[in-house]
């Protein structure tokens, strides 16, 4: 899954690792950030997105290329 997964995770009570927690699915919520990033809703929205993929690509490079 994702980061946003494991932190939310872990700032919950729970103790064991389920993919619905109570009233919280992780698989909708998973599934709802990778919809955002495949359909951002609106053109303020595609910008953000484009800007964030961009730094998040620089970051990756920029870390993979570091010795």
């Amino acid at each position: 899954m994702t980061i946003c997964n494991n932190l939310r995770f872990a700032l919950s009570s729970v103790t064991s690792w389920c993919s619905i927690d109570g009233d919280f699915d992780y698989t909708l919520f998973w599934q709802s950030i990778v919809d955002f990033f495949k359909r951002p809703p609106g053109r303020t929205a595609q910008q953000r997105v484009k800007r964030l993929l961009a730094w998040w690509t620089r970051c990756i490079l920029y870390t993979l290329s570091s010795p």
